[in-house]
């Protein structure tokens, strides 16, 4: 329980430095809470009825994927 209040007081700082300095779009975060609220839940629903191997594979799908993206983004 002490990293989480740690890591807790860490972001908030962070979060406060990021926000006086203006280095984050808050109307593009508001968007992405908003739509990560309702995504969130569907997510918890999805994995309560899939196997665990099946949540496995699509991670490790996901994680390729982005992989892939970066590696792309860095060679072009």
């Amino acid at each position: 329980a002490s990293n989480l209040g740690i890591i807790l007081f860490s972001a908030v700082g962070g979060l406060a430095g990021k926000l006086t300095t203006a280095q984050v779009p808050v109307e593009l975060s508001l968007v992405m809470v908003a739509g990560s609220i309702p995504a969130a839940q569907l997510g918890a629903m999805v994995s309560r009825r899939m196997r665990p191997r099946v949540l496995r594979y699509a991670l490790a799908a996901v994680v390729g994927a982005a992989a892939l993206r970066i590696w792309w983004g860095v060679l072009t």
